[in-house]
């Protein structure tokens, strides 16, 4: 049974050579998918789950860092390879305010103009890394290039260093 939903056609399309280059490595030629397709459709089904297994779970391994932003929160997140950590900074204020018109949050952190708190907080996995990756994607978090992870924990660093 699959783990991850099953690739759309239009997403095939886009990956089209690495299907190929799939079904190569399983032994169907171009003309045997086309025989399989039309005589056996569920064995057709069945390759591309397969497929979209292994696409889903080569992304998500190569992945490091997921993104949560919503009006009154940011949560980072650093994927390692036994546990998950989260940086989060939070909008405790009473004022109009949402974190998807922030432009800068580097400025944000600094000015001191609104009351934001930041947390930090690291936990083992519950189930498999990437199926909770994935988990985590289908509720909102995006792929991300890890830079607001590292500007919030290093605040988050700067505040604990600062009360000691």
């Amino acid at each position: 049974m699959s783990y991850y939903k099953k690739l759309e056609q239009s997403e095939l399309d886009q990956l089209q050579e690495d299907f190929i280059k799939f079904l190569v490595l399983n032994g169907i030629t171009g003309d045997d998918w086309e025989k399989l397709k039309s005589n056996s459709p569920e064995k057709a089904e069945s390759m591309i789950e397969q497929f979209s297994e292994v696409v889903f779970e080569s992304s998500l391994r190569k992945a490091s860092f997921l993104l949560m932003v919503d009006d009154h929160a940011v949560r980072a997140f650093q994927c390692g390879a036994e546990q998950i950590t989260m940086a989060a900074l939070h909008f405790n204020g009473t004022q109009e305010f949402s974190f998807h018109k922030v432009n800068d949050l580097r400025t944000l952190l600094s000015d001191g103009q609104y009351n934001l708190s930041v947390a930090s907080v690291q936990k083992q996995y519950n189930k498999k890394r990437e199926h909770e990756m994935y988990d985590m994607i289908n509720s909102g978090c995006k792929i991300s290039d890890g830079k607001v992870f590292k500007l919030l924990s290093m605040h988050w660093a700067e505040l604990k260093s600062s009360q000691n």
